[in-house]
């Protein structure tokens, strides 16, 4: 397959370097903000599946019905999400489990809780509560019509 003007843009990026180099990272950087801050959003959303007014244990593969939601910072009621929706905050620990890092290049956007990619995913006795590819789909267009963006200024201004 051949590109016209492959060879121009490899020279172009070639002589701006540094710049394009710290421009597309920037893209990354702002896109990785943006999923970010979206997966937060969508995980701090109030549920519209039901409404429980006890805890929940999980003991020998059964749930099985716990005391009175009292304490450990926990509100009276929690609506939990419907299946397909997002995961409803019960304590924040989900939400504030959603980490971001920059690398050269590249960013990453991750929870370090193992239960908030069960949610994603789902189980066997649990339908998914995807928050994280929404998040990403969400903030893809702009992703690459930002790239798309870079790639047009760097073509155009240096031929």
């Amino acid at each position: 397959m051949k590109v016209k003007g492959l060879e121009q843009l490899l020279k172009n990026f070639d002589k701006i370097g540094k710049n394009a180099t710290k421009e597309c990272q920037d893209i990354i950087n702002k896109t990785a903000l943006n999923v970010h801050a979206t997966a937060v959003k969508k995980v701090q959303a109030p549920g519209k599946g039901r409404t429980y007014d006890t805890t929940f244990f999980i003991m020998g593969g059964r749930v099985i019905p716990g005391p009175l939601r009292t304490g450990q910072n926990l509100s009276p009621t929690h609506t939990a999400s419907k299946p397909g929706d997002p995961p409803a905050s019960d304590t924040g620990i989900g939400a504030s489990s959603i980490k971001f890092r920059f690398g050269k290049l590249q960013a990453d956007v991750w929870t370090d809780k193992d239960y908030m990619a069960w949610l994603e995913y789902g189980t066997r006795r649990v339908a998914p509560r995807p928050w994280l590819n929404p998040s990403l789909n969400e903030n893809r267009k702009a992703f690459f019509d930002s790239l798309h963006g870079l790639v047009d200024r760097l073509y155009k201004g240096l031929n």
